[in-house]
C-alpha cells in the first residue's frame, strides 16, 4: 500500500540500527525525518530496541505509538485527489492482503467514513488499558471485554444501539 501511494514522509522517533539474522531483518534509521517505501514503513514498526538495548523505553507502548503516527502519514497521503484516482489499484491490494469477515456494506461504509476524515483534526487512536498476566513462563497482554466493548461504543459504533459481546461472534 505505501508503495502504491507512492511512499510517504516520516518522522522516526529514535535511532534504529536493530539486526536479527534468523529472520533476515535488519532495521537502520536515523531519527529525523525520512521517506518510507513499503519495505522501510514496515522495518519501522517492527522496531523495539537496538542490538544494545536502547531504543523505545515502553517498548511495546512506543512502537504502537509510532505505528499510529505512520498511519496518520499515510492516510494523509492516501486521501488526495492523486491517490483516489488509484482506488482500484488500492483496493486490490487491500484484498489481497487482508483477510476480513467484514461484509460489502460494512467495507462500504468504512470507506466512505475514511473518505470524510480530516486527516489533521479528525483520525483519533485508542489503546486499550493495559492488562497482562504470566501464563507457563510468557508474558501476556490481553484487553478486558467490558472495556473494549466501552471504547467500541463510545468511539467507533456506527449504529444507534450498543455493540454487545454477543454482537461480536459470528457464526
Amino acid at each position: 500500500l505505501v508503495d502504491a501511494i507512492g511512499g510517504v514522509e516520516f518522522y522516526v522517533p529514535v535511532d534504529m540500527d536493530y539486526d536479527d539474522p534468523t529472520q533476515d531483518l535488519h532495521i537502520h534509521y536515523k531519527k529525523g525525518l525520512q521517506f518510507l517505501d513499503g519495505k522501510s514503513a514496515l522495518e519501522v514498526v517492527r522496531f523495539r530496541h537496538n542490538n544494545d538495548g536502547t531504543g523505545y523505553p515502553r517498548e511495546d507502548l512506543d512502537r504502537i505509538q509510532t505505528t499510529q503516527k505512520l498511519l496518520t502519514a499515510i492516510a494523509k497521503k492516501m486521501i488526495n485527489v492523486k491517490t483516489l484516482l488509484k482506488l482500484d489499484e488500492l483496493v486490490d491490494i487491500a484484498v489481497d492482503n487482508l483477510k476480513t469477515d467484514l461484509d460489502a456494506g460494512e467495507i462500504l461504509w468504512l470507506a466512505k467514513e475514511a473518505l470524510g476524515v480530516d486527516t489533521e483534526n479528525g483520525l483519533h487512536f485508542h489503546t486499550y488499558a493495559e492488562h497482562s498476566c504470566m501464563y507457563k513462563g510468557l508474558s501476556y497482554v490481553y484487553a478486558e471485554e467490558d472495556e473494549a466493548l466501552a471504547l467500541i461504543n463510545s468511539s467507533i459504533n456506527p449504529y444507534t444501539t450498543d455493540i454487545t459481546d454477543l454482537d461480536l461472534i459470528k457464526p
